[in-house]
């Protein structure tokens, strides 16, 4: 009569419970907060969960964790001038960073983003102890693109069963 196909008339939704992506966005973004999408995704795939990137996404913006990007400031114009040269040796000081992770800036520019940016110091001690623990997540859990999205510590683990 209506001319509707039986299987309409029958189907019943299956939407699956996303409770427990939630709740491990959540515990991320406590522990990671300049943590993105991207970087999440593939903790969670690290955990042996197999679910759609897509799906991650869509619930990290559902529950609003999306990072804030500054808008890159406008310098004004400058007239180029020529560098002083020193007449004697010690009067002028320069940085040399040699080191290749500063070199490429990325593992400086994460520290930076992740530790000196977000936390307030009230000694030294304090930046060590934050700068240690940062380390031991960076080479232990925290997922890089260029391992394949395995930390450190996994594809070393990977690259000895291998062998």
């Amino acid at each position: 009569m209506v001319q509707l196909n039986r299987g309409t008339f029958y189907y019943q939704s299956t939407k699956s419970d996303d409770s427990v992506i939630k709740e491990t966005l959540t515990e991320l973004a406590i522990d990671h907060p300049r943590w993105g999408a991207k970087k999440m995704t593939a903790v969670i795939r690290n955990q042996g969960e197999q679910v759609n990137h897509k799906k991650i996404r869509r619930i990290y913006r559902e529950m609003q964790l999306n990072i804030r990007i500054k808008p890159k400031k406008r310098f004004p114009s400058r007239e180029p001038v020529p560098l002083i040269v020193p007449e004697q040796p010690n009067v002028s000081w320069s940085v040399d960073f040699m080191s290749d992770a500063l070199a490429s800036g990325q593992r400086f520019r994460t520290f930076r983003e992740d530790v000196l940016d977000a936390y307030l110091f009230s000694d030294l001690r304090e930046v060590q102890e934050m700068a240690f623990d940062w380390m031991e997540m960076y080479n232990t859990t925290r997922p890089h693109e260029a391992l394949g999205n395995l930390s450190p510590q996994q594809f070393a683990m990977q690259a000895i069963l291998q062998s």
